[in-house]
This record gives structure tokens, sequence and C-alpha cells, in this order.
């Protein structure tokens, strides 16, 4: 019995050792993060020291800092996204300002997301019709009430979604809609006040699926347009539609959705019961029927597929290929972006890979690829003229233009740029009308999403990922960083 007494502090100690954090690791960084910082200066280093450890975690997991989140629990992603984050910085720029902001940011969120009511699925909401726009019965026994945003991509994919249901229960289905225009979508509000303003003159539903065609414009001249090709009163509507008259029932139909906790769209209640997002039409069918008070069976759950994801301190080896590039062949740096003309962050990048040229002119090469996201209904014909103009050796000339604010992409524009470039305009035709190209593009596309990159416009300066349309300083930044790291490993590139 002694003898096990005196054993006992001896096991609680291992046992407590095998408990314990593993120990950071050289510089006090977490080992994980070490690794990955291994290639920054000892001064780098110790700045990312203090930010992780001086820095709260804002995940919500209460185990304070993010060294020690890091340390403590393997599962979180946030610690680690921000601790990546800086150590992208500190590689480029020598400051960490954009993960501290982050930070910030991540824990304002989440502090409004405790705040903010959330929608529950299971309860039925009392909503008031109102004076929105009706579809089918009013005796109907089930009422669909969608809170829509004309320019969310999702509404528009729920459209045809929401108009079957109608389609498949003509009697049993009333459908209303009412409008939440996001605040980040600049032209929700402006087609909102148009949809209302056709309503006004009895054409509510044939405007509203003008307004969800595939690639249909939102700006004020399209709107009209749309209001002249179905027999409106233009000035009529018009007026309506510049006046703040609708704001009111905007607001008051926003603030409605908001208050039970539906900030996104769509959102859709079904006698009240909400289904969030453009979900698949047999989970919409599903919930009528059991509205209807019919047994159905549930719909399979829906599986989400996980692709792989972007490190931003990883360096990929990305071939050149036949993608158009400016520059010298053997210039030190070499930039290449994954690009969808249709993309507006695309457009405005777009100048900033021109500066960055003008800046470094002997020392980068700027290389587009194409990315026609599925979505964007003009983005692969646009490709197609990118190289049927690369075809003919104006491909920069045609890109110039096709990339200027406010150009159209419909095929009598680019075959217009075609003419005002100079090109052979019966060759560019036949090459946009056909596939010649599509194997090339569906390529460079696959080649962007094996690696993570699912959004456009994705920019690599010599292997290491630069996301979106980041300001020109942030492209000088990595230009001279790459531009440090190439001076330090000869013949390397």
């Amino acid at each position: 019995m002694a003898q096990r007494l005196t054993r006992t502090p001896a096991l609680l100690a291992l046992l407590l050792a095998a408990l314990a954090p593993a120990p950071a690791g050289a510089g006090g960084l977490p080992p994980e993060i070490q690794a990955q910082a291994a290639d920054l200066p000892p001064a780098a280093q110790e700045k990312l020291r203090e930010f992780l450890d001086g820095v709260q975690c804002p995940c919500g997991c209460n185990k304070g800092s993010l060294a020690n989140c890091i340390l403590k629990d393997k599962s979180c992603g946030v610690s680690r996204r921000f601790a990546r984050q800086a150590i992208a910085e500190l590689r480029t720029g020598g400051r960490i300002v954009a993960a501290r902001k982050g930070v910030d940011a991540y824990a304002r969120q989440r502090a409004q997301q405790r705040r903010r009511p959330r929608l529950d699925p299971n309860k039925q909401y009392p909503i008031a019709v109102g004076d929105a726009p009706v579809q089918g019965p009013e005796a109907a026994p089930v009422t669909v009430v969608a809170y829509l945003d004309d320019q969310c991509p999702f509404c528009r994919r729920a459209w045809p979604t929401l108009k079957k249901l109608r389609q498949q229960f003509p009697d049993k289905v009333r459908l209303v809609v009412k409008q939440h225009p996001l605040p980040f979508h600049k032209q929700a509000r402006p087609a909102a006040r148009a949809a209302l303003a056709a309503g006004e003159q009895g054409k509510y539903w044939e405007y509203q699926d003008r307004l969800f065609a595939p690639g249909q414009r939102l700006d004020r001249e399209s709107l009209i347009q749309i209001a002249r090709d179905l027999g409106l009163d233009v000035d009529r509507f018009t007026r309506d539609m510049d006046s703040g008259r609708f704001d009111q029932r905007i607001d008051q139909e926003s603030a409605e959705a908001v208050a039970m906790g539906a900030t996104g769209t769509p959102t859709t209640f079904i006698n009240g019961k909400p289904l969030v997002g453009a979900q698949p039409y047999a989970y919409f069918e599903y919930q009528v029927r059991l509205a209807l008070g019919e047994h159905p069976k549930p719909p399979p759950p829906r599986q989400r597929r996980r692709g792989p994801r972007i490190d931003p301190n990883k360096r990929y080896d990305l071939p050149v290929g036949q993608a158009p590039a400016d520059g010298p062949a053997d210039a030190p740096v070499t930039v290449i972006t994954y690009q969808d003309a249709q993309c507006p962050f695309c457009r405005r990048v777009y100048p900033t890979l021109k500066k960055l040229r003008e800046r470094f002119p002997d020392k980068v090469r700027i290389v587009l690829k194409q990315h026609p996201l599925p979505f964007h209904k003009f983005a692969r014909v646009a490709s197609r003229a990118e190289l049927a103009a690369q075809a003919q050796g104006k491909y920069w000339e045609y890109k110039d233009r096709l990339m200027a604010p406010g150009q159209k992409l419909d095929r009598a524009s680019l075959i217009q740029l075609a003419r005002e470039v100079g090109l052979d305009v019966d060759r560019f035709t036949r090459d946009i009308d056909s596939d010649r190209f599509d194997k090339r593009i569906d390529q460079e596309a696959a080649e962007a999403m094996k690696i993570g990159a699912t959004g456009t416009p994705a920019s690599f300066v010599n292997g290491r990922y630069l996301r979106g349309a980041q300001p020109l300083e942030n492209f000088v930044k990595a230009v001279e960083a790459a531009l440090r790291e190439a001076k330090g490993k000869p013949g390397e590139r």
C-alpha cells in the first residue's frame, strides 16, 4: 500500500504532462505556426508571436489568445485563419494590419449575430400580406411569402421554383412577393421600385419575370426598357420609379424580414414556416404538401461538396501555357490572374494589373487565364472572343476595350469591338460561334478549381495567392516580396 502511494505523485505528474498542451516552438510560436513561418526573419517572427499572444481569439471558445486557441483547440479554424493571414502580411509588407482588422470585424459580427433574432425553422411566423403583389386564389390553403432582392443571384435561381409551385398547385398555393433589397446590392432598391411601379399599372408579375431573366441588366435605362417592352405608360412608370413613393413600403417589408431573423435572400415562408435560400424544388414541394396535411416522403438531404481551399502561404506551380502574356519572358516575377470578363471585380482589377506592369516594366510579366463562372451568361462567349482576338495577334488591344467601364458583352457588341480593333471580322465571328477554344477555356478553369480558386479574380504572384480585386499597393508589396525571394534563390523563378 505504501509503495502504491509513493508512486501516485509520479504517475499523476506523468498524466498531467500528457494532458498539457504542446509547448510553443522556437520563438514562442505554436509548433504548427512555427513551421508555416519558418521563412520569416526573426524580427517578423517576434511580431507574429506578439500578435498571436496579445490578441483574443474571436471564435467564442473562451480559450484566450489566438496562440492559446491554436494550442488547445485543434478544430478552431478561426485562430489558424488569422495566423495564416498575419504570416502572409509579414511576408509581403512587414506589418500585421488586415489580420488585426479581420479579428475585430469577426468579433463585431459575432456580437451582432448574438443580438440579432434568428429564424426558428420549426416556428410558424404570422405574416400579413399587406399591399404585396399576390398571385393565386385568396382562399388557397397555402400561402407562400417570399422576401426577394432583384440583384441577388440566389433569388434569380429561386424564381423559377416559386413559379413552378404555382403551376403544380394552381388552386392550393397563393404566392406573395415582398421586397428585401440588401444594402450592399446597389441596384436592388431601384429594381424594387421599378417592379412596384409596374404593379401600379397591373403588370407586376410580367415585369418581375423580366427582372429575373438570365443576363438581365438592372441599370436605369434597362429598367425603363423593360417597361417599354411590356407596353407600360413609360412616363408614368419613370415618375413612379424615380420618386420615393415606394420607399416606405420597401423599408417596412425589409424591416419585417429582419425582425424575424431573415437577413439574407431569398427567405420564403410556407404558411409561416421558413425555408432559407434557393433550395431545390423538392424541398419547397415537401413543405407545401406538409402544409396541406399530406404525409410526403422527405427529400434526400443535400450533400455539401467540399473542394480544395487555397493556402495563402503556399507557392503554387502554375504553367503559363498558351495564355496571353504581357512582359518579358525572363521577368523574375510572373503574375497569373484567373479572370472572368463579366465579373465586376475582374473589371476593377484589370487597370491595377496594367499599372503593375508600368511600375515594374522589366521585372513583371502579366498572364491572364480564362475562368468564366457558370452563372455569368456572357462570360464564356467573352472568353472565346478574347482568345479569338489573341489568335489574330491583338489580344491586349481587344482586352482593353472589353474591360472598359460600361462595355456590353452580348454577341453584337463583341463583334463590334473586333471591327474597331481591326480584326478579320468574319474569322473572328466564326471563332466565337464555334467551340474552337472551349477545351482550352475549360482546362484553365479546371486548373483554377483544382487548387481552390472558385471565384474571380484569383491572382498568383510567383505562385503565391492574392485574392480578389486588391489595391495596387498590395500587388506592389507582393511583387517586391517575390523579387526578394527570387534574389535569394538564384536560378529559381
